[in-house]
């Protein structure tokens, strides 16, 4: 009998003779490999990724920035130039960055007050630099508190639905700090409120595994922002961010 091992070998040298004859094969694998992650890349991250696109507006946010873009467009003329730097920033799906915040901080401190101004751009900063550690103490508080959670039949226990789980939060997360640093109360609507939880229960994710994420997050937020050298007082302005979305997601 042939020993399989050789046979292998002899399949393996056979491929690779095949491959040096045919360099297209090989670079068709490599175009194969670079297209997926590019199609990857372009899937908004969040809850919105294990729906079926839209065939006029794509992959569509369940909440998005637009009430609070909305909100700050109606106000004066320091308002609205604060909500073009946010709506820059929500169409690269990122954070703010320092140069925004510290034009933010211009814009707040020229209507409001300096101490306060600096308090908000403090703890945006630490909502943005430290947002792995934030939605990591989400993570942690459903593994102590509802492991079943993550279990065979649980909701979070299929690797797709759990990724886009905690990049919805963090995508809740850079929701607040556009609130925070544009002194933003509230920054959600009814109709997209609905749309989050329907998105929920159709992956049976209860309101009670939100609430404890956030409330997690705005725990760890808290903490973190007290730890500040510059402005340890800064954790009451992501604190009531934090707060709106705990209080309306319920």
């Amino acid at each position: 009998a042939t020993d399989p091992r050789l046979a292998a070998a002899v399949t393996a040298s056979a491929t690779e003779a095949v491959l040096r004859k045919n360099p297209q094969v090989s670079q068709l694998d490599a175009d194969l490999l670079r297209i997926s992650k590019e199609i990857r890349d372009l899937l908004p991250p969040g809850l919105c990724a294990l729906e079926s696109p839209s065939k006029t507006y794509g992959y569509v946010r369940e909440l998005n920035a637009m009430p609070a873009v909305l909100s700050l467009q109606r106000g004066n003329a320091r308002a609205q130039r604060i909500a073009e730097i946010v709506v820059a920033a929500d169409q690269e799906l990122r954070f703010l960055s320092d140069s925004e915040l510290d034009r933010i901080h211009s814009e707040i401190a020229a209507g409001d007050s300096l101490d306060a101004a600096t308090l908000r751009r403090a703890a945006a900063k630490i909502l943005r630099d430290f947002k792995g550690t934030i939605v990591e103490g989400a993570q942690e508080a459903i593994i102590e508190d509802m492991p079943a959670l993550l279990q065979s039949t649980g909701a979070l226990s299929n690797e797709h639905v759990a990724l886009a789980y905690w990049s919805e939060l963090e995508h809740l997360l850079r929701l607040s700090q556009y609130a925070t640093a544009a002194a933003l109360s509230t920054f959600t609507d009814e109709q997209q409120i609905e749309l989050v939880q329907a998105t929920l229960r159709k992956h049976n994710i209860t309101t009670q595994v939100l609430n404890l994420s956030l409330t997690s997050m705005q725990k760890r937020a808290n903490f973190l922002c007290k730890c500040s050298q510059v402005a340890p007082k800064c954790w009451v302005a992501s604190h009531f961010a934090l707060l709106h979305l705990i209080e309306r997601l319920e």
